[in-house]
């Protein structure tokens, strides 16, 4: 399987066979003819979507390999009202970006299912020395200790070797910005799950101990007992012990959460390499909240549309994370609802929804964050839990800007709604915004009628609140971006110099192509994206706005900064043509720019956020 090309299988209903393809490469990937490629069917559809039949053809396809559903003249969200399986991903076909993500997205998933099959494929081999000493062991008294152990010492040995090694052979052919190096820090497993539940599985494993008939006499009881789990244990043979555990941690790497977390650390570089950073036209709202509180009825409100059962949209996650296509007053909204917040439930939802917000985070696209929480509390209950405020914490500290909705206002006085305010702010230190929200119009028996109310404050906070999100985490992710570029791409290129005269010169050209480039190209590439979404009725390819963007960039601080930098990397290099190879100066190279990013940081971070000024300034005065 060649996964460095793509072939791409298109179906077209009767309706839509006008429709030519516009593309003739995904991201960085070719487009070619062959089924030795990495697999995607593409299916082009009208608005309606797939009749029976062909949801059955898409089902069947969809067992194989990826399918894109492509529709065609959709006037709206692209949604449909059915059930799509796991592998089927939903995009707009009139719109050429958002068919490529869709279409590199869909590449994403057979490099990913190849990289675990290759993982599997490895782990079984490396079981093999713990499958001998689990048969040698598991009738001891110490078995279940020392398979505990044996689990252990496989996770932190055995299992990082074995994702580097597939992540070389597999990801590195695909782009030579991707680079992988095993003294890097490496994501630690937790090992709590994998431990506790071995030992479970070695309860299960001795079976039940069958019920023995009391007996006059305790001694003839106990001989009873003990025969009877001595039998149990007798009647299971050490190889089948042995393959039972081997299949026990390979079903335990297919489902656990932090092994996925693991191969997606790899998975997400070839993202970054392969495709341009995209705007998306929509901003991404999180509206949450415990059961009971109003949160259906708001978002009934806020979409003026009745909503679905939860469930119902494109599921983020398989913790039960939604994400729905709607508009919100004018503005293109990506909708993530989860299940709601039941009690009993609460620390396992916030344990789904912690790791949520870290796929979340800044390692991510700023397209793909969380952008702004609506956070509802129910104001006719005139109280604020302790869990309202932990999720409010948790939202906080990941730099997300938190709307608090207090919903049922009009069930209260204002008087109510001011203290649940002021206890709001004295938690938080003022740093949320609380806005009283009447989700559903009444008319009540003295003929007073309370209108609705909430939804262009919401509105507004959204857009002011955006920009602010943007000055705080942005930053974060350049500087992300930038060690990402020093560590994998530009040391990858040293290393490869077949001498360290070579290497040396080469790492002397890309730190200065680095400081007085690459930092401006990455800023400008991100807060183009960035603020791409919050103008996202507008046209951003204009010169205009290019120019604007672009003209008043100060570059003074970096020439400044570059001349130590080069002090300090020349001062090392010297002392290393004669005595290290690429591979030494390679790790060199990193270790000083990843110093001199440091020792700049704050210089960075007032960079970008100047930067995105400049860029809003530019929108608003285009609007004006």
């Amino acid at each position: 399987m060649d996964l460095t090309q793509l072939n791409i299988l298109l179906y077209k209903q009767p309706s839509t066979q006008d429709f030519t393809f516009p593309l003739t490469q995904v991201g960085d990937i070719p487009i070619i003819n062959s089924n030795h490629s990495a697999n995607v069917m593409l299916y082009i559809m009208d608005a309606k979507g797939p009749t029976a039949d062909e949801l059955f053809t898409i089902q069947q396809a969809a067992k194989k390999m990826p399918v894109v559903i492509a529709l065609r003249h959709v006037e709206g969200p692209i949604d449909l009202d059915m059930t799509l399986p796991p592998n089927v991903t939903l995009t707009n076909a009139d719109d050429v970006i958002m068919l490529e993500d869709a279409l590199f997205e869909g590449y994403l998933r057979v490099v990913r299912a190849y990289f675990r099959a290759k993982m599997m494929l490895y782990a079984k081999k490396a079981l093999i020395p713990y499958k001998e000493k689990v048969e040698k062991i598991w009738r001891t008294k110490n078995a279940q200790q020392q398979a505990e152990q044996f689990t252990a010492q496989f996770l932190t040995k055995d299992l990082p070797p074995i994702l580097h090694q597939v992540a070389e052979e597999l990801l590195l052919p695909l782009s030579p910005k991707i680079a992988f190096f095993e003294e890097r820090p490496e994501q630690k497993l937790s090992l709590d799950t994998f431990t506790s539940n071995v030992s479970a599985f070695f309860k299960q494993l001795r079976g039940p101990i069958e019920e023995v008939e009391e007996k006059p006499g305790r001694f003839k009881t106990l001989i009873g007992k003990t025969s009877k789990k001595a039998r149990a244990i007798v009647n299971k043979s050490s190889i089948h012990v042995a393959d039972a555990f081997e299949h026990y941690i390979l079903e335990q790497l297919r489902t656990n959460r932090d092994v996925a977390d693991l191969v997606e650390s790899y998975i997400s570089q070839v993202k970054e390499a392969m495709l341009p950073t995209r705007a998306r036209q929509s901003v991404n709202v999180a509206i949450l909240g415990q059961t009971g509180v109003g949160k259906s009825s708001l978002i009934n409100y806020l979409f003026h549309a009745p909503k679905r059962a939860t469930g119902a949209g494109k599921p983020v996650t398989e913790q039960g994370f939604f994400e729905e296509k709607l508009v919100l007053n004018g503005i293109p909204v990506s909708l993530i609802d989860s299940w709601g917040i039941e009690q009993g439930k609460d620390q396992v939802w916030l344990a789904d929804f912690n790791h949520f917000l870290e796929t979340r985070g800044y390692k991510a696209a700023v397209a793909e964050w969380v952008h702004i929480a609506i956070y509802c509390i129910s104001g006719a209950s005139a109280r604020v839990q302790d869990f309202d405020l932990k999720v409010i914490d948790m939202l906080r500290e990941k730099k997300i800007h938190v709307i608090v909705a207090l919903t049922k206002a009009s069930l209260v006085s204002p008087q109510v709604i001011a203290e649940l305010t002021e206890t709001i702010h004295d938690a938080t230190r003022e740093d949320v915004t609380v806005i009283p929200v009447n989700s559903v119009a009444q008319k009540l028996m003295t003929g007073q009628v309370i209108e609705q109310q909430g939804l262009e404050e919401i509105t507004a906070h959204i857009r002011v609140n955006y920009l602010e999100m943007l000055n705080e985490r942005l930053p974060e992710r350049i500087f992300y971006l930038a060690n990402r570029k020093v560590a994998g791409e530009y040391r990858r290129r040293i290393e490869e110099s077949p001498s360290s005269k070579e290497a040396v010169a080469l790492a002397k050209q890309l730190s200065e192509r680095f400081v007085s480039q690459d930092l401006n190209l990455l800023m400008e590439r991100e807060v183009h994206a960035a603020m791409t979404t919050y103008a996202s009725t507008l046209d951003v390819t204009r010169p205009a706005r290019r120019t604007n963007r672009t003209k008043h960039v100060d570059n003074e601080w970096r020439i400044e900064a570059l001349d130590v930098a080069f002090s300090k990397l020349e001062e090392a290099f010297r002392s290393t043509i004669l005595m290290q190879a690429p591979p030494q100066v390679g790790r060199k190279f990193q270790k000083e720019m990843e110093r001199y990013l440091t020792e700049n940081r704050a210089r960075i971070e007032n960079e970008t956020r100047q930067t995105i000024a400049r860029a809003s300034a530019a929108i608003d005065k285009e609007e004006l």
